[in-house]
């Protein structure tokens, strides 16, 4: 059997939001659109996960089975309901900037270039404590997300670096 179809990459999103921000589509997202995307992922969720999973997770792997086919239908559908309820509700519910959100915003970027390093460095020194997996990541998300935005602010400080960053 061949080995699992490739996925989009993970940049995707972050491309199709600066071109998005470039040309002003987010204002053309409505409270309307964001309750469409929310139907249209729990219909997508109510019709197409049920099909994909009949047959087994491994519609999940690909290998051309028409479980697979319904989860690539599903996941496709869902994504992107998802993210346009989400960009409907952050942009009606929560479309102010405090102190604390300015920072987190000025800084966004120097986190996603850098957390790789702060994630990584964290892993090591977990793998020697003797706790469940589930547990170590919770550990790890409520001390690396404080943690890369923490160092974020001395790094871009950095002469040179607020430029790039």
């Amino acid at each position: 059997m061949p080995g699992p179809i490739p996925r989009r990459p993970p940049d995707c999103f972050f491309v199709l939001g600066a071109v998005a921000y470039r040309r002003g589509w987010f204002h053309s997202i409505t409270a309307r659109t964001g309750r469409a995307g929310l139907g249209m992922a729990a219909g997508a969720t109510v019709v197409f996960l049920p099909l994909a999973l009949a047959g087994g997770t491994g519609a999940m792997m690909g290998y051309g089975s028409l479980g697979s086919l319904f989860y690539a239908l599903w996941d496709s559908a869902f994504a992107v309901g998802v993210v346009l309820a989400l960009l409907a509700f952050f942009r009606g519910r929560l479309n102010t900037q405090g102190p604390l959100r300015r920072y987190l915003s000025g800084h966004v970027f120097t986190v996603y270039v850098t957390h790789a390093f702060v994630v990584t460095a964290a892993g090591h020194l977990l793998r020697v404590l003797d706790l469940p997996t589930p547990v170590k990541f919770l550990v790890a998300a409520v001390v690396v997300l404080p943690a890369c935005f923490a160092l974020a602010g001395p790094i871009r400080r950095l002469p040179g670096v607020r430029r790039v960053l």
